[in-house]
C-alpha cells in the first residue's frame, strides 16, 4: 500500500490517467492563466467523471461505492487548484525544472 490513508479511490485512478491528464492540461495552459487552466480542467474532469466513468462502470471495468461522480470530479478539480499555486510558489522562490542546454 502506498499511501494508508489514501481511501478514496483505486490508485490507477489515483497516479494514472487522471494525474498525467492534469499534468499536462497544466502545461499546455499555464501560460494562459488560472482561468484558462480551471475551465480546461472543469471541462475534462467533467467529461471524465459523466462521460468515461459511466462507460466503465457499463463495461464492469470499475464500481463506484465509497465516492459519487460528482466527488471524483471536486476530487479533481480540487487537485488542480492546489497545483496552479504550487508552481507559482516554486516560480517567486527561483526553482525551475526546465532542461538546461548545453
Amino acid at each position: 500500500m502506498i499511501a494508508p490513508w489514501i481511501r478514496v479511490t483505486d490508485y490507477s485512478f489515483l497516479f494514472g490517467p487522471f494525474f498525467v491528464g492534469t499534468i499536462w492540461i497544466f502545461h499546455l495552459t499555464y501560460k494562459f492563466g488560472f482561468y484558462v487552466y480551471m475551465l480546461s480542467n472543469m471541462i475534462l474532469d467533467g467529461f471524465f467523471a459523466f462521460v468515461v466513468l459511466p462507460l466503465l462502470e457499463k463495461i464492469k471495468v470499475v464500481k463506484l461505492e465509497k465516492i459519487s461522480r460528482s466527488g471524483i470530479c471536486g476530487l479533481m478539480l480540487f487537485i488542480a487548484i492546489l497545483i496552479y499555486p504550487y508552481q507559482k510558489w516554486l516560480e517567486s522562490e527561483g526553482i525551475s525544472f526546465k532542461k538546461s542546454s548545453r
